[in-house]
């Protein structure tokens, strides 16, 4: 990626629009401006334009409106850029309040792709650029984009970390995919073959051991032995086998001998129930027999019902002819009362007619008023309707008097505001003048206090400066003194060596050898040496001491001297210029400082209370200037609707007039109707409810007479009818007297016939079914008694010469028999369901066996291989960190070219191969080697110098390693904020020797700092400076 194109407004530090065109610019260019003119926001917003956040991780969207912009301008940051030969265009705009507008302008972005397909969602284009770049904003911060402050990031980051970062720039996901593959079907083969175990395990504990102990124990044994229960089970189960052969043989003897008595105790059974039957029976006949004589009644009983029959249907013809000449009788008596009623009703029809068509006349004078009411209805409805209108406009007319005044006394209202607005907006007319000349104040005493205060810092550093040469020039008068002290010392014991010079010798003189001196053997008269006089080697001593305690001062004396220049540097420079600035002073003592420093305290309090006062007021102000600015606006509001309401009075002053003149004419029209008005009813509805009352009137006797006259004629022809039904009634009575007379003298002659008196007859008769129930007794009466001869007969025919047999202790055998049957049963079932339980469970755990051990082969292939791959090896280090670890290697290789040669091949980095800590990852850390002292050591030890140095050298490295790979990330860009100043002058020599060998191979490099070197070096640059209004960017090229 290559930025060609940079536009920024009302972004931090610049309120105007500001343009960078890199492609007028060099492959190495610089960023320099004073502190704090925003070199490090032209950063800020390429990174703010690609990932919606600043270049460092301690700036917000809502912190990067331009406080020297007017309210009302828009901040955005909008880059093209270069990216596999095709240009892209991004602009973005951070959260922001808009002057004039309550609610905030949200975060808005577009992205222009080259085939012109534009992205305008926040998540879209986030996506979007991450895809292109193949980095987040956190790498981009690490590998492309080295903020202040953040350049040890990338150095100092876990392995997981470079993980993450290179995953995506070496397109190792495939290699992680894999791990994660094998993990999943080795996590997969695991459960399944524990599912399989925890399944043969549970058919085991299923085993049923019954009293074999030993399988008992290795069945509820935690670590079970699989063989050798299946090896036991077995021998159970031949066992059990056995068992079972000899349970069916037994259960069959046991079988024939229960038959074998059951036969014998049902053929003694059944001998007895023979002899016992007949006992029975004979009991049986017995009582038959003494039931004869009723019998015989029985049979009479239902002879004379059956001749009471034949009559009783005779007897039932005439007690019907009865009935109907009885109902006949009082038919005709009915007919004869009806007749009455009819005549009666009738005469009194005739005198309710007469009297009906006495009315005529009444009525005749009904029908002449109900033509005169009838012809004053019209007239009552148009006088009616007159009325209604009248009230009708003179609510029209109320309402409209009512709007008028309300409107009045509106205009009235309004006028009076109007003329309050007014005096307001005449009293504040300055105000905008007033708000300018505050704002200018505020800003500019912000200003002094912010000097101040640097000022201040200034006096502090000076103030422990002094304090500093003090507490040297102590510790100095200290070590001087003692130092005199040993040079006093040395000096005494050197002079008596010098005077024991002769003893000192004679020490070494030995008899008989000669002396160095006069040559002489013997040495009667030795030279002695004082006690108190030191050896050469204790003199040497001191002397070492001495040079120590010399080399201190003289050290000391070069800190004393350096804070003194310091202090007199200061004295004569910022000290002096801002007490001259701030108090006037232009010559003070250090004995001063501490007074002229509360000076400044007091100076920053007036100033910091003038400035909370101005502050106040300018709040004020700008209170009145918003109130001012509605008022406008509520005075253009008032004189629009003083104007409507002057249009609404005119429109309802005329309708008035046109109202008043409509209610007049009605009024007239009214008094004329009323002079033709009856005045028997005073209004249409009374008039409408009398001509429906006497319509009602003269109906209701039209129909009185209508419906007498109607009545009286169905009268007399009912009465007709009914003379006429009597005579039908008289001849029906007759026949049915004869019909009564014929039937009497019929069943009569019945009864003689059969011999019955009338009385026998109704004792004899009984219903036809409790006939037949007397016949079907007799019946079964006589057929018992047949049978229970005949089954006598034969049954001492089969037991003649037979006795009863006692079979209970037969029964007993038999019992103890069955019982013993139901053990053996008992006993086979449980062999048997142990035998079927534990033979499909071996064949079961048999088959689940040798299925388990197929899958132990596979998972223990699957599962060590996932293992390695995931890391869970000696090294802790997976199988994509593995391939990643490869590319590290290049990375650092790379890194190291450069690293070596900025260190002047001191240092070069090293990629760690131990385990440090088991619990954490592995495989992307490194650490530093120093050749210097031939051990390696960690990178965080690194100073901040010789830190950024790695940092850079570690971004080209992966720089030139990412170009030379097929992955998705391509960086052609880098931009470093500071870390410069760090150098020493050789390092700083070798690390611009490095940048401009990158611009030569085609790399953009933009670097901010205040390093002089690099402005020598580097003649393209970007010029940042800052004034009241703002900051301002000026390119330089070369």
């Amino acid at each position: 990626m290559k930025p060609l194109k940079l536009t920024i407004n009302a972004f931090g530090p610049y309120a105007k629009p500001q343009e960078i065109d890199f492609t007028k610019m060099d492959s190495i260019y610089l960023i320099t401006g004073p502190t704090g003119a925003g070199k490090t926001t032209i950063f800020d917003a390429i990174s703010f334009a690609l990932f919606g956040e600043t270049s460092g991780s301690d700036r917000e969207q809502k912190d990067l409106k331009s406080d020297f912009a007017d309210g009302g301008e828009v901040t955005f940051v909008e880059l093209e850029f270069l990216l596999h030969g095709e240009i892209y265009t991004i602009r973005r705009e951070p959260t922001q309040t808009m002057k004039g507008r309550k609610t905030k302008r949200n975060h808005a972005v577009e992205l222009h792709l080259p085939n012109e397909k534009l992205l305008n969602k926040v998540h879209e284009v986030q996506e979007k650029i991450e895809e292109l770049l193949g980095l987040n904003v956190e790498q981009f911060r690490q590998i492309v984009m080295l903020p202040q402050g953040e350049f040890k990031k990338l150095i100092e980051s876990s392995t997981e970390e470079k993980e993450r970062i290179f995953r995506k720039i070496f397109s190792s996901k495939i290699y992680k995919d894999f791990q994660d593959k094998l993990k999943d079907k080795s996590i997969l083969m695991r459960r399944e073959l524990e599912k399989y175990r925890d399944r043969r395990i549970t058919l085991l504990q299923k085993i049923e051991s019954g009293d074999n102990l030993k399988l008992k124990s290795l069945v509820e044994s935690e670590n079970m032995n699989i063989q050798e229960i299946l090896l036991e089970v077995k021998e159970i189960l031949e066992e059990d086998k056995k068992t079972l052969k000899k349970l069916e043989d037994d259960k069959i003897n046991k079988t024939k001998e229960i038959e074998d008595k059951l036969k014998r105790i049902e053929k003694y059974k059944e001998l007895n129930n023979k002899i016992q039957r007949i006992s029975d029976l004979k009991l049986s006949l017995e009582s038959l027999l003494s039931k004869e004589e009723e019998i015989l009644s029985y049979e009479k009983k239902s002879l004379m019902a059956k001749k009471a029959n034949e009559a009783k249907l005779l007897e039932e013809n005439l007690i019907g002819a009865k009935n109907f000449a009885t109902r006949k009788l009082e038919e005709k008596l009915l007919a004869q009362s009806l007749i009455e009623e009819k005549e009666k009703t009738l005469r009194d029809l005739s005198k309710e007619l007469t009297l009906q068509e006495s009315k005529e006349d009444e009525r005749k004078s009904l029908e002449k008023k109900l033509h005169s009411l009838e012809s004053q209805v019209n007239v009552f409805k148009e006088y009616e309707e007159k009325s209604y209108r009248l009230q009708e406009e003179e609510k029209i007319l109320k309402t409209i008097e009512d709007s008028l005044r309300e409107n009045y006394k509106l205009k009235q209202e309004k006028e009076v505001n109007l003329v309050d607005i007014e005096s307001f907006l005449n009293e504040n007319k300055c105000v905008e003048v007033d708000i300018l000349s505050l704002e200018g104040k505020v800003k500019e005493k912000k200003e002094d206090l912010n000097l101040l205060r640097d000022f201040y810092k200034k006096i502090e550093v000076l103030k422990m400066n002094i304090e500093k040469k003090e507490e040297l020039s102590k510790e100095y008068s200290i070590i001087s003194s003692n130092y005199l002290k040993k040079n006093n010392y040395y000096e005494e014991k050197s002079e008596e060596i010098k005077l024991e010079s002769a003893g000192i010798l004679a020490k070494a003189l030995v008899e008989g050898e000669p002396c160095l001196v006069c040559g002489s053997i013997h040495h009667p008269n030795k030279a002695r040496v004082s006690a108190s006089t030191l050896s050469e080697k204790e003199l040497k001593v001191l002397k070492d001491d001495l040079e120590k305690v010399k080399a201190n001062k003289e050290e000391l004396l070069k800190s004393v001297t350096a804070v003194k220049v310091k202090i007199d540097e200061m004295l004569k420079g910022v000290i002096l210029e801002g007490f001259k600035k701030f108090l006037g002073v232009d010559d003070f003592s250090i004995e001063e400082i501490d007074i002229l420093q509360g000076d400044i305290t007091n100076k920053g309090g007036a100033i910091r209370s003038e400035l909370e006062k101005d502050e106040k007021e300018l709040a004020d102000k700008n209170l009145l200037l918003k109130a001012k600015s509605l008022k406008v606006s509520d005075r253009e509001k008032i004189l629009l609707s003083i104007q409507d309401v002057d249009r609404e009075i005119k429109s309802l002053e005329i309708k008035n007039r046109e109202v008043f003149a409509k209610c007049e004419t009605l009024r007239e029209s009214k008094k004329s109707l009323e002079k033709s008005i009856n005045g028997e009813v005073s209004s249409l509805k009374e008039l409408e409810i009398l001509i429906q009352n006497t319509k009602k009137s003269i109906s209701a006797m039209e129909e009185s007479l209508r419906r007498i006259r109607e009545v009286e004629r169905k009268a007399t022809i009912e009465l007709t009818s009914a003379i006429k039904n009597l005579e039908n009634k008289l001849e029906e009575l007759k026949e049915a007297e004869i019909q009564v007379k014929s039937r009497e003298e019929i069943f009569y002659d019945k009864l003689n016939s059969l011999g019955f008196t009338y009385e026998v007859f109704k004792e004899s008769l009984l219903d036809s079914k409790d006939i037949d129930v007397i016949d079907n007794n007799i019946k079964e009466y006589r057929d018992e008694l047949l049978t229970s001869r005949e089954q006598i007969k034969v049954l001492e025919e089969e037991t003649l010469g037979k006795e009863k047999i006692d079979t209970e202790e037969f029964e007993n055998e038999k019992s103890i028999l069955q019982e013993k049957l139901k053990e053996i049963e008992n006993e086979e079932k449980i062999v048997y369901s142990r035998c079927d339980n534990n033979s499909k469970i071996v064949k079961m755990v048999e088959e689940l066996s040798s299925g388990i051990g197929s899958k132990e082969e596979k998972y223990s292939i699957i599962s060590e291989l996932s293992n390695i791959a995931n890391g869970f090896n000696p090294k802790k280090i997976t199988f994509e960190r593995y391939v990643l670890a490869h590319h590290f290697g290049e990375i650092l290789e790379a890194a190291n070219i450069r690293f070596k040669a900025m260190t002047n091949e001191r240092y070069y980095l090293e990629r760690k191969v131990d385990i440090t800590d088991a619990r954490k990852s592995q495989g992307l850390d490194f650490d530093v080697y120093d050749n210097y002292t031939g051990k390696t050591r960690s990178i965080k030890s690194l100073s901040g110098g010789e830190s950024f140095k790695a940092s850079l050298a570690l971004a080209l490295g992966l720089s030139d390693v990412i170009g030379a790979s097929s992955g998705g990330v391509r960086i052609d860009t880098m931009f470093i904020d500071e870390g410069f100043g760090t150098l020493d002058p050789e390092s700083l020599e070798k690390a611009i020797e490095t940048l401009l060998e990158l611009g030569a191979v085609g790399k953009v490099v933009g670097v901010i700092s205040h390093v002089s070197e690099l402005s020598e070096r580097i003649m393209s640059r970007i010029e940042v400076s800052k004034d009241k209004k703002g900051s301002n960017i000026a390119t330089c090229e070369s």
